[in-house]
């Protein structure tokens, strides 16, 4: 009854208003009309339009009552949508339908200027007053506005919880970005948006923009420090809208490379922060081989660096990851053993993986090198490293590999022999001298230097041989690969960083990661871990022996990692690497079809 009389004073006071223009609508003339919400001018203002019989206002208009209204521009409708009901207006139609229901107004709305107009009337059924003043040509709309009243922020390990609380349930409409959740608010307000600017550390939680975007209607921006899930939802008594920003979570997708072999991309929340991971996966009995490689080995006569990407087109591989520690000249620091050639020596007894002609890996760990045996002193010299500069003390074997001389400075306490390859001493000298190509220098400072200054002489033999192998029963033993620390044994997670005497900066906090795992039934498992970014934050060694373990590792070692971890697939990097770009190594592991293995004979 009370709305009926409230209509038809509406109906009554637009119909004698005088100066109304004919059908079909104008726009108002003389001076502007200006519309008003809670005696607030409305900013920006639409243009309005009357006629003889009432008044006409964008479909706009009603979103400052706390609507949110979803206009159809194909068939010139629009859904005003309210806690707890839906009001469907249409062009030409009088009738405001609700859930198969509705009601009828005196007039029908109209499309103008590619804008749908209502009339006055509509304004009733929303719950606001309007009145109209033809003297000063203002409209007055009044109607009580949501007030945001308060925001608790609770931030937890699993999700950062947001709660607004509302005097009423509040209108909204959310947009979404990665990093950002905009919720627009209607029919609302916020008398200061400074009392909602609450600092707090979290890992997730990026801050909060509280703007007025127009009379009745604010904006809120809730910014994220990394890309998540979020829910969003309302509980009553009071009104509050909640959101959670989720902290834990997956998103995967796995893909198959070639028969037996699978790759799956990561991206995971934790409680410290997000993670981006990649693995590869290859049953036993593929068609495929893991091969180590040299950056840009027969192109160069000695150690250089090249990114993984690189070697894997130039070999033509399926997968490729970065493996060996090297130093800033490309050389490798640690065992390195390929088709039973020593090209490096093993350091602190780190841990290895080792391969063999039938494809069996293994994890485990030596200190054993090479040696030399003089048959005519009846003397075996233990070499301190193989092709790495030699040291104060130490007596180096030094292989083509290195390069053409021994690069070593003259020096009084220092004596060097060159060996060909059937064991002949063909020169002696202090410094620098030449590496033949089908033999060997021996390098030694201090007392390993004059020990074979008084021992040895041109003509004499000297016998370069391995005992590294010698530690294994299994001759079949291919390739060496050192790396370290170990992160998985016997099922459990077994890091030895501190064994091996790795430094902080590799032993302790988030980095990115390479790592290998090998599965119970022989399946070998690649898995390189983005770090020091916005999506990916890195794992500690044991948080990446944790992730070895769950994708399937009994063994796993780790590898090089930072700037170096990289994984390539069919010759392209998959992986965002933390220095921006891809950083050239000393070595590589392949991933190689079985029709690409040269033929070798057993060792």
């Amino acid at each position: 009854m009370i709305r009926a009389t409230i209509l038809v004073l509406l109906f009554t006071l637009f119909t004698v208003l005088p100066g109304f223009a004919q059908t079909p609508p104008a726009a108002a003339p003389g001076g502007a009309l200006t519309l008003y919400l809670n005696n607030e001018a409305v900013t920006p203002l639409p243009p309005l339009f009357k006629t003889q019989q009432t008044l006409y206002l964008p479909i706009q208009v009603v979103s400052h009552l706390g609507v949110r209204v979803e206009v159809n521009a194909t068939d010139h409708s629009a859904r005003l949508v309210m806690p707890g009901k839906v009001y469907l207006v249409k062009e030409g139609s009088r009738y405001i339908t609700w859930q198969q229901e509705g009601f009828q107004i005196a007039h029908a709305p109209i499309w103008q200027q590619n804008t749908l107009y209502v009339p006055s009337a509509l304004f009733v059924y929303l719950g606001a007053v309007l009145r109209y003043n033809s003297v000063t040509n203002e409209i007055h709309i009044s109607k009580p506005m949501n007030t945001i009243r308060t925001l608790n922020l609770l931030p937890s390990d699993v999700y950062t919880r947001l709660v607004f609380e509302f005097e009423q349930a509040p209108m909204y409409k959310v947009s979404e970005s990665e990093n950002q959740i905009t919720i627009d608010l209607f029919g609302a307000q916020v008398p200061e948006p400074e009392q909602f600017q609450q600092p707090v550390s979290d890992v997730l939680y990026g801050g909060l923009q509280i703007s007025r975007t127009g009379t009745g209607t604010v904006r809120m921006v809730i910014r994220k420090k990394y890309p998540s899930p979020h829910r969003l939802f309302w509980l009553e008594n009071p009104h509050r809208l909640m959101i959670d920003l989720v902290k834990i979570f997956q998103e995967e997708k796995t893909s198959q490379l070639a028969p037996g072999i699978s790759y799956t991309h990561t991206y995971q929340g934790q409680a410290f922060g997000p993670v981006t991971h990649y693995t590869v996966k290859i049953q036993p009995g593929s068609s495929y081989y893991l091969q180590p490689v040299l950056a840009k080995e027969g192109q160069t006569d000695k150690f250089t660096k090249e990114p993984v990407s690189a070697m894997a087109r130039r070999h033509d591989a399926l997968v490729a990851i970065n493996t060996s520690y090297f130093n800033a000249q490309g050389i490798p620091l640690g065992i390195l053993m390929k088709e039973q050639e020593l090209i490096s020596s093993p350091l602190y007894n780190r841990t290895l993986l080792g391969i063999t002609q039938q494809q069996r890996l293994f994890v485990d760990q030596t200190s054993l090198s090479e040696a030399v045996y003089f048959p005519e002193l009846r003397n075996t010299q233990r070499f301190h490293a193989v092709n790495l500069p030699r040291q104060q003390q130490q007596m180096v074997l030094y292989t083509p590999r290195y390069g053409r001389t021994t690069g070593t400075a003259d020096n009084e306490y220092a004596f060097e022999a060159q060996i060909l390859l059937d064991g002949t001493i063909q020169q002696t000298g202090t410094h620098n001298l030449p590496i033949p190509e089908d033999g060997y220098v021996i390098s030694a400072h201090g007392k390993p230097a004059l020990w074979l200054q008084q021992n040895i002489a041109v003509g004499m033999r000297a016998l370069v041989f391995s005992q590294v192998l010698g530690q294994w029963q299994d001759r079949s033993i291919e390739h060496l690969i050192g790396g370290g620390p170990r992160l998985v044994k016997q099922g459990q997670p077994h890091v030895t960083a501190e064994q091996e005497q790795f430094k902080p900066d590799i032993a302790v906090g988030r980095a990115p990661r390479t790592a290998l795992g090998i599965g119970p039934n022989g399946e070998t498992i690649l898995l390189v871990v983005d770090g020091r970014q916005q999506r990916s934050a890195g794992l500690t060694l044991w948080e990446l022996a944790q992730l070895l373990k769950e994708r399937g590792a009994v063994e796993g070692i780790n590898f090089d990692g930072g700037g170096s971890s990289a994984l390539a697939i069919r010759g392209k990097l998959v992986n965002n690497p933390s220095d921006k770009s891809e950083r050239p190594v000393s070595s590589a592991l392949l991933v190689l079809p079985n029709a690409q293995r040269p033929s070798r004979a057993a060792y």
